[in-house]
């Protein structure tokens, strides 16, 4: 469906434009969506694949190709999701949940405090070098 003639003079050849890219294999990479127009004067134009519109450079023709984009209708209330409220949390179940919470982080700041405790000696354990370039001295 591209464009048969450009102002006045027919197309004689239609091939997908090239672009500045090329793969690993060094084969030049084509749009898919943009060809390059041969004109019966020898001149080459740039088209649309989708329509009879034409430029100068593929650059000019990229941002029309949004004219042929699927664009999805515009969102209604009925599409939103229906938002409910949770069930409020009676007091007795706020804290068992509460209770929960408090022994997992108990759990996590133990085992952080460990940690720490174990690398507190291991760098108490190592003399470092400026204790050590003194004793020599």
């Amino acid at each position: 469906m591209t464009a048969t003639n450009v102002n006045g003079l027919a197309v004689i050849a239609s091939e997908p434009a090239p672009t500045n890219i090329v793969d690993k294999a060094g084969n030049r990479v084509y749009f898919q969506q943009i060809r390059a127009l041969l004109l019966e004067d020898e001149s080459i134009v740039y088209g649309c694949a989708h329509c009879d519109y034409t430029a100068a450079s593929p650059m000019q023709v990229r941002p029309h190709l949004n004219a042929h984009r699927d664009r999805k209708r515009p969102a209604t209330a009925a599409d939103e999701p229906v938002k409910t409220a949770p069930a409020p949390l009676t007091v007795s179940q706020m804290l068992t949940q509460v209770a929960g919470d408090r022994d997992r982080w108990r759990e996590r700041a133990e085992a952080a405090e460990s940690a720490l405790a174990e690398v507190r000696a291991i760098v108490a354990a190592k003399p470092t070098r400026r204790a050590a370039n003194k004793g020599a001295s």
